[in-house]
């Protein structure tokens, strides 16, 4: 009985790191689409929260402890994907059409 109780807690400990690993990293600005490439499972039903109040595409988003995350601010042109390791980030407005 012993051996089934430490081998389930050494499971379930090596679950919970290896889980944690695929969340935001810490302090970096994620686009709503970047979350949900890094973790769909672990953020859309958050992402999801938000979209009730039309708060989800274009939105840049804060990653907190524990892959948390919370509201940055709105794109108004887009969100634009930084790279890995790197904020995502708001781009500026860019006229296609001589000044549009």
């Amino acid at each position: 009985m012993k051996f089934t109780t430490v081998i389930t807690a050494a499971t379930l400990a090596f679950a919970g790191s290896t889980a944690a690993a695929n969340h935001c990293t810490q302090g970096l600005k994620y686009c709503s689409t970047t979350l949900l490439y890094v973790d769909d499972a672990f953020y859309r039903p958050k992402l999801d929260a938000y979209e009730k109040f039309n708060i989800f595409r274009d939105y840049l988003w804060n990653c907190n402890a524990n892959g948390q995350i919370s509201l940055a601010e709105k794109c108004r042109y887009g969100c634009a994907n930084g790279g890995v390791g790197k904020n995502d980030f708001c781009p500026p407005f860019q006229p296609r059409f001589g000044g549009e």
